[in-house]
């Protein structure tokens, strides 16, 4: 199939008082700007950012210039202009911070926070119409804190890596993410650690009411007597 856009690159040498900068940029087949970056070499990274056809913001993003890692949070854009969601940076190559995900209303959609690529704290998702639809909490513990070694096949058969994808805008001009290129998916995979579940997870209907709830003891295993659906 045919490539949606043609990969334009221009390292551009221009002198801002001292600082140095190089511009690469990408373009959609029909000659209309798909990303654009520069490198600061006084502020040592990347400054990203993405557009869709029509001229309007995609996504920005900030990256460490050896592996391409960002370095503050990422954000993507809705075709009409609303946040689709902001992703934390990453701290030695791991998310840290607050996440938020956003329905191209506007509306919140999902929170919560991460330390170094796990899920830490209290999680809230909502319905597109603004109510509460799921609240979840998990535990870090000491060793979660200091993980520090290659993720195995046995990781993600046990649940304990998920791989996630935000998707935002138009698919049609989805393309692979790659080190080497300056231009951004549609589609955005990253993986994600998941530690201990603690306390009640609970599941609620579009009304409010308590739809399941489910208690996990201090090894993180669900508690079956605490486990009911509310009809």
């Amino acid at each position: 199939m045919k490539s949606l856009f043609t990969l334009l690159i221009a390292l551009l040498s221009v002198t801002a008082g001292f600082a140095q900068r190089m511009v690469d940029s990408a373009f959609f087949s029909n000659g209309v700007l798909q990303s654009y970056g520069h490198y600061d070499s006084t502020r040592q990274y990347w400054n990203l950012y993405s557009f869709y056809k029509d001229g309007k913001m995609a996504s920005v993003r900030k990256l460490e210039p050896v592996h391409f890692q960002d370095c503050d949070s990422s954000i993507a854009y809705n075709p009409n202009g609303q946040i689709a969601w902001i992703l934390p940076h990453k701290e030695g190559g791991y998310i840290t911070g607050k996440f938020e995900e956003f329905y191209p209303s506007g509306k919140l959609k999902c929170t919560g926070n991460y330390y170094r690529g796990f899920k830490t704290g209290t999680w809230l998702e909502y319905y597109p119409e603004g109510q509460l639809k799921t609240e979840s909490h998990f535990l870090l513990t000491s060793a979660d804190s200091s993980f520090n070694r290659h993720l195995t096949k046995a990781d993600y058969e046990t649940g304990f890596a998920v791989n996630e994808t935000l998707s935002w805008g138009e698919t049609d001009t989805t393309v692979a993410l790659k080190p080497d290129a300056l231009y951004f998916p549609i589609h955005y995979t990253f993986t994600i650690l998941l530690p201990q579940k603690t306390r009640v997870w609970t599941h609620y209907d579009k009304a409010g009411k308590i739809i399941r709830r489910i208690k996990y003891n201090t090894l993180g295993k669900k508690k079956p007597q605490t486990q009911r659906s509310y009809k």
